[in-house]
């Protein structure tokens, strides 16, 4: 199973942000440019569109809030497998 999670462009910014002072990054330009990372995210919606991937926005949402939903729909998921599985037979 695979989960898309995203962020809204301003959190992924800050993020990356973070991350290039930690690791000393000079080159910051593309990689914290908000136009670079909205069509990232636009590219990423595509793609869990394409394969039919939930996706969940993490911007404002605790690991364990993403974890709970991910288990949810990890659950949901065997759930509809085993009602296809009883309908095949």
């Amino acid at each position: 199973m695979v989960v898309c999670l995203i962020a809204n462009v301003d959190r992924i910014a800050e993020i990356r942000r973070n991350r290039a002072m930690l690791m000393s990054d000079r080159d910051l330009d593309t990689y914290i440019d908000r136009d670079e990372i909205l069509a990232e995210l636009a590219y990423s919606r595509r793609i869990c569109a394409q394969y039919s991937w939930p996706l969940i926005d993490v911007t404002r949402r605790s690991i364990e809030e993403t974890a709970a939903t991910i288990i949810k729909l990890h659950s949901q998921k065997i759930a509809d497998e085993k009602k296809e599985d009883a309908s095949d037979v």
